[in-house]
């Protein structure tokens, strides 16, 4: 077998890890989005519509998705995927293999969700924010608010979940 060649159980492992990563994040988008549209229902019972900045607005509600995604995802994966770490057959990734960031991470289970909530309000939170100003969205009706915010509740799904879950099946985060 030449350097460039893996091997068979390297393979096999790698595609685990990606059938594993696969079925997690679409599990965390479905259940972000429909969480996220449910909590939009909940929040525009009985409003006309839903500024875009101010006091109900869709920046605030952005920016507390975002944290309480990151906090919350990391608060229920942590212990889920530590059982079935402990029961064996979950896939490996090298420590050397994460972006630096990730290895940085609290061992602290609510500081690195607090960590990741944080990210998500500095980093991932003011893209989607730009995406409303740059449409120059200044309000939404209820209806599209409820459907949008399914979708980035979605979104954060997708993007929080790999850096959940990618420390812990490095050993980084016990």
């Amino acid at each position: 077998m030449t350097d460039k060649q893996a091997s068979p159980e390297a393979v096999s492992a790698s595609l685990s890890l990606q059938k594993f990563m696969t079925t997690e994040i679409i599990v965390s988008a479905l259940i972000n989005g429909a969480f996220g549209v449910l909590f939009g229902w909940l929040i525009v019972r009985g409003v006309d519509h839903v500024p875009f900045s101010g006091a109900g607005g869709i920046v605030i509600d952005v920016l507390a998705t975002a944290f309480l995604i990151g906090l919350l995802l990391t608060l229920i994966v942590t212990p889920l995927l530590r059982g079935r770490i402990r029961k064996g057959g979950m896939p490996n990734i090298a420590a050397a293999s994460l972006p630096a960031p990730l290895g940085l991470l609290p061992q602290n289970t609510f500081l690195r969700g607090g960590v990741m909530g944080l990210g998500g309000m500095v980093i991932v939170a003011p893209v989607i924010l730009g995406l409303f100003w740059a449409t120059g969205t200044a309000q939404l009706s209820p209806e599209n608010f409820i459907w949008i915010k399914g979708v980035y509740g979605a979104l954060f799904g997708v993007i929080f979940t790999p850096l959940a879950l990618l420390p812990m099946l490095a050993g980084n985060i016990k």
